[in-house]
């Protein structure tokens, strides 16, 4: 029979023996989640080769089609001959599918597809997976609710819990109904980001301060941008505002100093104050008829910007709309404008000439200081 000491000693032993093993269990979990890890990486970089090989195939096809057709743009027959010698890419069906005008869509055999441009362009159009993709590969939308970086609401309200893991291309899920209040706001990591058709509204300040965006998709479903939404993106360079949208609220892309060119479309009938505030690098815009309202400060600080078309049905022009777009050479102002408001085109340094139609009844203080 073991005496006390004994017993001791056993029950310690044991209690060492459950702790190497646990140590060497926490050391097999970790060395399985390396090599998963490890595997994930090598799939993804076959993926991106292959996609690679694929892309540069189609590109060839295409550079031979224009060679051939001596015209400078592709012409479809001419492509559909250089794609068939690529069997091992493309299916022959896939390719006597294609018709009509540019550009032509074709699918490859690995599912992805691609669009072809008459100028011989081929781009990428694969539907993504919604996810998120980033130098450490791909995060499903699954994943990311898992893991605590976002959740969804019963009403389809989307919420970011952990705002430093987002990173990279977001590709939001159709499960997402809204896009409210600061939801990505100050997610300088964010490089792009497609919003599903299921989404209705993009709420204020939704994106504001995502300084590495330099891409977005607005679907046709969305009907209101709030305000300050993409406020101090600085690296935007393009937005195409989809003819859903009827309004665009107070400092919507204000501060995006990196937006060049915008397209508003015909359903746009307000543009907020401070909507474009000091856009800096923003060349040109195209206001469309519809449009009856621009705000006080809407492109203040615009200074590239070299000429605008003011459209007929707005009534009056606020106070410092249009103030220090200092290259701005010529304006429009329609009959329907009846007043200028104070400092609307304050140092604006550029402008040589104006007319000011006889319907306007008032201008504002200073509306054309320092031009």
């Amino acid at each position: 029979m073991k005496n006390k000491s004994e017993k001791g000693i056993t029950l310690i032993a044991l209690i060492i023996t459950i702790i190497v093993l646990l140590i060497l269990a926490g050391v097999t979990i970790s060395a399985i989640n390396g090599n998963e890890n490890v595997m994930e990486k090598a799939k993804q970089a076959k993926e991106d080769s292959e996609k690679g090989e694929e892309l540069e195939a189609i590109k060839m096809s295409v550079i031979s089609s224009i060679v051939n057709g001596n015209t400078g743009k592709v012409n479809l027959d001419d492509l559909k001959t250089e794609l068939k010698k690529i069997p091992s890419i493309v299916e022959e069906t896939e390719v006597d599918a294609l018709s009509g005008k540019a550009p032509w869509t074709i699918t490859a055999k690995s599912g992805r597809k691609y669009d072809i441009t008459e100028g011989g362009e081929v781009l990428d159009s694969t539907p993504k997976v919604s996810g998120l993709y980033n130098d450490d590969g791909y995060t499903s939308w699954e994943e990311l609710k898992t893991n605590g970086v976002i959740s969804v609401g019963s009403n389809g309200n989307l919420s970011v819990r952990n705002k430093d893991a987002i990173n990279g291309e977001l590709v939001i899920d159709e499960e997402v109904k809204s896009i409210g209040y600061q939801v990505f706001y100050g997610c300088g990591n964010l490089i792009s980001v497609t919003i599903p058709s299921s989404v209705t509204s993009i709420g204020e300040y939704a994106f504001s301060g995502c300084k590495g965006l330099k891409s977005i998709t607005i679907p046709s479903s969305v009907a209101s941008i709030g305000s300050h939404a993409f406020s101090n993106c600085s690296g935007l360079t393009s937005v195409t505002i989809p003819s859903s949208v009827t309004s665009i609220g107070s400092g919507a892309f204000s501060g995006c100093s990196s937006l060049t060119s915008i397209t508003i479309p015909s359903s746009v009938t307000r543009i907020g104050s401070n909507a474009f505030y000091d856009c800096s690098s923003l060349t040109s815009i195209t206001i469309p008829s519809s449009v009856t309202s621009i705000g006080m400060y809407a492109f203040y600080g615009c200074n590239v910007l070299i000429s605008i078309t003011i459209p007929e049905g707005v009534k009056s022009i606020e106070q410092y709309s249009f103030a220090y777009c200092e290259n701005l050479t010529s304006i429009t102002i329609p009959n329907s404008v009846t007043s200028i408001g104070n400092y609307a085109f304050s140092g604006c340094k550029g402008l040589t000439s104006i007319t000011i139609p006889e319907g306007v009844t008032s201008i504002g203080d200073s509306a054309f200081q320092n031009c």
